[in-house]
Parts: structure tokens; sequence; C-alpha cells
């Protein structure tokens, strides 16, 4: 099993942002100078508020590396303590630093994501630069996102969920948890009256 190349690819308030380059054991002998090779860039599963780039699918990779393709898994900054938004900013920082890498053909990106992850890799597919040629979803949502069940109101659930964060921002969480602030976009859950 190949050792990846870790690089850092953005900083953000002191918060490195790091990806793991995997490159296939052989490349094509033919050529006097490496060939960019196509890569898959694939986004760790966690609900998008956990995890990291150490959480790959084993067998994606192998399959990328067998094909002779790069693969690459990058970590993003998590809703907790970060935003959406943040998570853009790293699909284009990330997108911009891929083309720095002489190992990889930025015309050839397929992105892929496990879970939470396929949120994050189908926005790197729509908001990536240049725009990705393929995108895999394994266990990602999908079909009738807007259907009663994702929008109705589960009063249960709302007080559940809405007493434990009355209590923390989401600074205080993160500081409760032990996470670095990365973000300066605040998101705190408030109680509707």
């Amino acid at each position: 099993m190949p050792e990846p190349q870790t690089f850092v690819y953005s900083t953000v308030n002191e918060c490195e942002i790091h990806l793991d380059l995997y490159l296939p054991a052989a490349a094509p002998a033919s050529q006097e100078a490496p060939l960019a090779l196509p890569v898959v860039l694939f986004f760790h599963g966690g609900g998008v508020f956990r995890g990291s780039r150490k959480s790959v699918l084993p067998e994606l990779k192998d399959a990328a590396l067998f094909k002779n393709w790069a693969f690459i898994s990058a970590d993003y900054r998590l809703l907790l303590p970060s935003t959406g938004f943040d998570i853009l900013t790293d699909i284009a920082a990330l997108f911009t630093f891929l083309a720095t890498l002489p190992a990889i053909d930025t015309a050839r990106i397929m992105v892929a994501g496990h879970s939470g992850g396929a949120y994050v890799a189908r926005q790197a597919a729509i908001h990536g630069t240049p725009r990705p040629r393929g995108f895999f979803s394994v266990s990602g949502q999908g079909g009738h996102l807007l259907s009663p069940a994702y929008f109705t109101p589960k009063p249960y659930l709302q007080k559940k969920l809405l007493g434990t964060y009355r209590k923390y921002s989401t600074r205080s969480s993160a500081e409760f948890l032990g996470l670095k602030e990365c973000s300066e976009f605040a998101w705190e859950w408030r109680e509707r009256r």
C-alpha cells in the first residue's frame, strides 16, 4: 500500500487544511517525461461535521491506483465551527492548489464523496474550476429532498435539539469540544418565538 504525500492546500486563521496524495506505484514506462495523471478527488464522510482525510474508502483508492490514476483525499472545514460558505472557499482553494501539482491532470478530475462528503463532492462538481469530469456519490443524499419527511416540523426532536444547542453558541461549542475556530462566520442556534 503506497504512503501518501501530505500537503497543506490552504491556511485559514492559523488552521491548516490538508490533503493526502496517493500516486500509483508504476507510471507508464513509454513516456520520457512523466504524464500528468487523472485523479479521483475524494471527500470523507461524517455528516460534514466530523471525520478527516484519513477516512478513505480503500476499494475506491485501490481501484484508482490500479488504473494508474492518482487518488487525493482532502480535508475541508467542518460545519462546527465553520459554515457551508467556508466549505465552498475550501473547494476553490483546493482546485487552485491542484493546478500546482505537476502529477495531476486538472482536465481529468473525478470527484467522489462518502455520506456527508458526497455533499462536498457535489459542490466541488458544481463549483470546481476547471469543472470535474465526473461525480460519484457513495451513500450520499439524493432523491426527493423536499419531501414532507424533510421539512415537516418534528416538535419532539426540535425540543431536544434546541435544548442542547441553546446552551452553546458555535464558538463556545467549538471551544468546549476542543476544535480550532477556523471561521469568521459565527453560527448560532436560536430558539424562534
